[in-house]
């Protein structure tokens, strides 16, 4: 096993943690408790990062071609068989997210936001588990 990706996807793991005890003591009210949502928010940043870096790796080493953008790495891994295409289109969405979060902070959807914790975040952990058992 490769240890850069066990070491990232237990940063991951911890990240997906943070979110779900984070939303879990706001009891969904995430739209009044700014410091949950702050973290909520940076933790998700976070959690994408670990799984593009995951994913450039794995391209990287098995010489699958070359990511230009976020959504690339995903678009590779589907054509290249690793990951399947429903997880690619979710994850991809997650890219906009991330960007979303990053560049225009004020214009967040926060029904968007509990959809991804309530919904999304499942994506990211079993990306993640895919990369580490090739």
């Amino acid at each position: 096993m490769d240890d850069v990706l066990i070491e990232k996807f237990a940063s991951l793991e911890r990240c997906l943690t943070r979110i779900k005890d984070e939303y879990s003591a706001c009891k969904g009210n995430i739209q009044t408790d700014i410091l949950r949502q702050d973290s909520i928010i940076l933790n998700i940043e976070r959690a994408c990062e670990q799984c593009f870096d995951m994913g450039q790796r794995v391209i990287r080493q098995k010489k699958l071609g070359l990511a230009k953008e976020y959504r690339d790495i995903f678009t590779i891994l589907h054509a290249k068989n690793i990951i399947p295409e429903t997880l690619a289109t979710h994850l991809k969405s997650m890219v906009g997210f991330r960007n979303l979060a990053i560049h225009e902070y004020t214009s967040i959807d926060i029904d968007k936001l509990k959809h991804i914790i309530e919904n999304r975040l499942s994506d990211l952990h079993s990306f993640a588990k895919l990369l580490i058992t090739l």
